[in-house]
Formats: structure tokens, C-alpha cells, sequence
């Protein structure tokens, strides 16, 4: 079975470890951190830069008393954003609710 253009890069919400992160393909990561901050609660502490570093987070923002950061993934990231605690803890419920405003404004709408 091919796969059609459209399918390979359409938005998607993956979850491998829904304690620790989540990760955002098919969206760029200024539109991401826009999905984000619509989230009431979400303050960026540093903003998305125009260019990307495996050594530095893509931007970091506080939700619910949590420091939080949008990451490559590093070497093992793929393609897509990652979000993560920058404290490397679990923050299941925090995370769960970053990932549904994810979910509801990234992922395309079927009708």
C-alpha cells in the first residue's frame, strides 16, 4: 500500500511516554509554541529561535508552576518537536493537558 504525500507530512500527537513528554511532527515549532501559549496558564520564558541548536531547548515556558521546553529530541528525537519537563520528573497531568490543546489544534479536523 503507498502512502499519499499528504499522509507523510500531516500533524500528528505522539505520546511514547505520557509521564515524561510528547511529541508534535508536521507542524513548525513557531505555530507549536502559538498552540501552546493559547493554553490558559502558558508563559514563555524564551521565546522559539530563528535557528535551532542541539545543545539548547527551541524555547521554554512555566505551565501550573512547571518549567517545560521544546526540544529537538536530540539524537534520538526524529522528526518532530518534543515536550518535555526540563526537570526530567514526571508531570503526567500537566503534560496530559498540554497534550490535548495540542491534539485539538494541531491535529486536522474530520467531518
Amino acid at each position: 500500500m503507498r502512502a499519499f504525500p499528504t499522509n507523510l507530512f500531516s500533524p500528528k500527537v505522539e505520546v511514547f511516554n505520557p509521564d515524561h513528554s510528547f511529541r508534535v511532527s508536521g507542524v513548525t515549532r513557531w505555530r507549536l509554541c502559538r498552540i501552546l501559549a493559547g493554553l490558559p496558564g502558558v508563559t514563555f520564558t524564551r521565546k522559539p529561535r530563528l535557528l535551532g541548536s542541539g545543545a539548547l531547548p527551541y524555547a521554554e515556558f512555566q505551565f501550573r508552576g512547571l518549567r517545560f521546553q521544546v526540544a529537538d529530541g536530540g539524537d534520538t528525537g526524529g522528526d518532530g518537536l518534543w515536550i518535555e519537563p526540563q526537570d526530567g520528573l514526571a508531570h503526567p497531568v500537566e503534560l496530559r493537558a498540554l497534550r490535548e490543546q495540542a491534539e485539538k489544534l494541531v491535529l486536522p479536523k474530520c467531518t
